[in-house]
C-alpha cells in the first residue's frame, strides 16, 4: 500500500473505531454518531475490506486498528437468510406494496406498469404528487375501488393507500412530510386491520435546511406510535421511515413491532438509493447503501415473504412487497 493510502486508511480506522466506542457509550446523543447511523452500514463497509487487506499483508498493527469496526460491521449487518414460509390457502392472506415515489421523479407509466405486474392487494405510496395520483387513480378505477389519497400539488407531501378491500376511518396525522392512516375492512371475518402509510421527516439533507437533526423524525414517530398503541386491531406500518437498522429509532420500533424483512426476508434488503434516478441503465442494479423502507407488523399479523423490487420507476427508492397472513384460525 502506498503512503497516502495507508495514511487515509489509518485515519478512517481511527475514526471508525471512535464511532463504535462512542456509540456504545452514548448512543445517538452525540450528533456525529446519529449521522453515521443514518448512513447505515455503508459507513462501515470499508473497515471489512481494510481488515482483510491488512490480514493478507500480515500487518498486525493495522489488523488491530481495523478489527473493532470490522467486527461491529459483521455483528450489525443484518443479512437475513430466512426461507419464505408456505403461503397455503388455509391461511387468510394478502399482499402489500409500499413505495416512496420521490415526488416528480417517478415515471407514472412505469409506476402503473409495476402495480399491474405485482397486483398487490394494498398499495401504500409516499411522496405522491397530484399528477401521479390522478394517473394511478384513473388507471386503477376497477382494480382498486377503495382508496384514500392526500396530495399537496406537485410537492412531496402527498401519500395514499389503494386497496382491493373496503377502507374506512381515514385519518391524516400531520408531520413535515405527512403520515396517513387508514383502517382496512374485509381482511378478517372477525375484525379489521389498521394500515399506516408512514413517512417521517428525514433527519438531514438540503430539504429541511437545519443540518442533521433526528429529533424531528423521532417526534413524528412518537405521534405514530402513540396512535398505533390505541388500536384495538392488528397494525401494519409500511413506508419510508428514514432510518437504518443502526439507528435508535429502528430499535425503538423493534421493541413494539416486528420487522417483516427480519422475519421473512433474504439478503440485505437495501432500498436506497436506486441510481436509476441518474440514468435508466443504472436502475435496478445490485447497488444500494441503506434500508430505509420497511413493513412492520404487530401481533395478529404474520410475515410470509418479502422482497425488494428492482424497478424503481425513476425514484431514488425501491419498492417493497410483502405477503402477510393472519395466524391459522384467525381468518
Amino acid at each position: 500500500m502506498g503512503t497516502a493510502f495507508r495514511q487515509t486508511a489509518d485515519l478512517y480506522g481511527i475514526l471508525a473505531t471512535a464511532y463504535v466506542l462512542i456509540r456504545l457509550l452514548s448512543g445517538e446523543r452525540f450528533a456525529p454518531v446519529a449521522a453515521i447511523n443514518h448512513g447505515g452500514l455503508a459507513a462501515l463497509w470499508p473497515a471489512l475490506a481494510l481488515f482483510w487487506l491488512a490480514a493478507a499483508q500480515r500487518d498486525r498493527g493495522r489488523l488491530v486498528l481495523y478489527a473493532l469496526p470490522a467486527l461491529d460491521l459483521l455483528l450489525q449487518q443484518n443479512y437475513w437468510r430466512q426461507e419464505a414460509r408456505p403461503f397455503t390457502p388455509d391461511r387468510a392472506g394478502f399482499s402489500l406494496l409500499t413505495f416512496n415515489l420521490q415526488g416528480r421523479a417517478v415515471k407514472s407509466d412505469r409506476l402503473i406498469a409495476l402495480m399491474r405486474e405485482q397486483r398487490a392487494d394494498i398499495v401504500c405510496l409516499q411522496e405522491l404528487t397530484a399528477s401521479a395520483a390522478s394517473a394511478v387513480s384513473c388507471s386503477f378505477r376497477d382494480e382498486y375501488p377503495f382508496r384514500e389519497v392526500f396530495t399537496q400539488g406537485e410537492t412531496i407531501h402527498g401519500c395514499a393507500i389503494y386497496s382491493r378491500f373496503p377502507l374506512r376511518g381515514a385519518e391524516y396525522l400531520a408531520g413535515e412530510h405527512g403520515h396517513w392512516r387508514v383502517l382496512v375492512d374485509g381482511l378478517r371475518s372477525d375484525g379489521e386491520v389498521a394500515v399506516y402509510s408512514v413517512h417521517p421527516s428525514p433527519p438531514g439533507g438540503f430539504r429541511n435546511r437545519r443540518g442533521f437533526a433526528p429529533l424531528y423524525r423521532s417526534r413524528e414517530l412518537d405521534v405514530i406510535l402513540a396512535r398505533a398503541e390505541r388500536e384495538s386491531v392488528p397494525v401494519i406500518l409500511a413506508g419510508d421511515f428514514n432510518f437504518t437498522e443502526l439507528s435508535d429509532d429502528y430499535r425503538r420500533m423493534r421493541q413494539r413491532f416486528r420487522d417483516v424483512f427480519a422475519d421473512a426476508g433474504t439478503g440485505f434488503g437495501l432500498t436506497h438509493p436506486d441510481l436509476g434516478m441518474l440514468h435508466p441503465r443504472l436502475g435496478g442494479t445490485w447497488f444500494g447503501l441503506t434500508r430505509l423502507d420497511y413493513i412492520f407488523v404487530s401481533e395478529g399479523v404474520e410475515a410470509v415473504s418479502i422482497r425488494v423490487l428492482p424497478e424503481a420507476c425513476g425514484s431514488d427508492h425501491r419498492p417493497v412487497i410483502a405477503k402477510l397472513a393472519f395466524p391459522s384460525g384467525k381468518g
